[in-house]
């Protein structure tokens, strides 16, 4: 018997999705799937905090069923998808934190397709992910929506599975800087209550390459929202982080190595920006923007507005 054979005796098997979805943790439907709560940081107009949409609705896939007037999103337990009909991934994923809950550390199930949208709009499966070693890289971190009551907290974490949720990553992206970003942004005193809202996703390049058919994102963005108790007010800080650096050439598998976080370059840029190079509308959130209000305008460099981070730490978290 081999040592992997003798280390996996000792692991709990991992529970069929029939048991999973006999606990109530698996979706029969979706009808009781809540999904991204804007009102989530606070119930007055001050604080709330809409969905970002691409400024141009048409590339949508549309779920069906969706829920009344929600007829973008793909709503999971405590975070939300917009999918993009011509790349296939989403366009934007947004979650809700509570960072003074309790947290739970569910097993990992099986990633699974979204019934909602046709097969064909989801990116997903062995034909893809498997031939290419592509990492399946949660947009929604798995942990992010996973507490609070623990039977939901379980639905949470199954619902990150989705490949909805999943876009191409080399192995190890989301590790160090980029995965540190949130937990070190809700862990600071001034971040009322420890919550955070937390949208992620790929920027789309027309001159992103192509791995089996599929062209794969080489940049990513993330935007913390959480509510600045000093002055009560929300206060935004937008993210991007390249792959660019450690990608094959076109068309060729891709091989795991060693990680190296050197070549994973990690910005902090203007909420104004973003919206720019993504197509998105993050309606009030350049208001709200740590970085953009942290120069005075008349003394700000010219050009885009962009700090090179060596860690989380190093991020503009409030404004003056």
């Amino acid at each position: 018997m081999s040592l992997m054979t003798d280390i996996r005796s000792f692991l709990p098997p991992r529970s069929s999705d029939e048991e999973l979805l006999e606990q109530g943790i698996l979706p029969a439907s979706y009808d009781d799937r809540d999904g991204y709560d804007p009102k989530f940081l606070g119930t007055t107009a001050a604080l709330t905090v809409p969905l970002p949409l691409p400024v141009d609705t048409t590339d949508i896939t549309r779920p069906t069923p969706a829920k009344p007037g929600r007829p973008f999103e793909l709503c999971y337990r405590r975070f939300s998808v917009v999918m993009s009909a011509s790349r296939r991934f989403c366009w934007i994923t947004a979650v809700n934190i509570d960072g003074g809950a309790p947290f739970f550390h569910p097993p990992r199930p099986g990633w699974r397709t979204d019934v909602r949208i046709p097969l064909e709009a989801q990116v997903g499966g062995h034909s893809f992910y498997i031939p290419t070693s592509f990492d399946r890289g949660h947009m929604v971190r798995r942990l992010d929506p996973v507490w609070g009551v623990e039977q939901v907290a379980k639905q949470a974490n199954a619902d990150t599975h989705h490949y909805t949720n999943a876009c191409p990553q080399v192995h190890s992206f989301n590790d160090v800087t980029w995965g540190d970003l949130e937990d070190w942004i809700l862990s600071q005193e001034q971040a009322r209550h420890g919550k955070g809202t937390v949208f992620t996703g790929p920027i789309f390049g027309a001159n992103d390459p192509v791995y089996a058919h599929v062209r794969v994102p080489v940049v990513f963005y993330k935007v913390v929202v959480v509510v600045d108790d000093a002055t009560g007010r929300l206060s935004a800080g937008a993210f991007t982080m390249s792959q660019s650096n450690v990608l094959p050439a076109e068309g060729v598998a891709l091989a795991l190595a060693a990680f190296d976080p050197g070549p994973f370059l990690v910005d902090q840029v203007t909420i104004e920006e973003l919206a720019s190079i993504t197509a998105l509308d993050f309606g009030n959130l350049t208001a709200f923007d740590s970085l953009a209000q942290s120069i005075p305008p008349a003394v700000r460099p010219p050009g885009s507005l962009r700090l090179r981070l060596k860690s989380a730490r190093d991020a503009v978290l409030w404004a003056p």
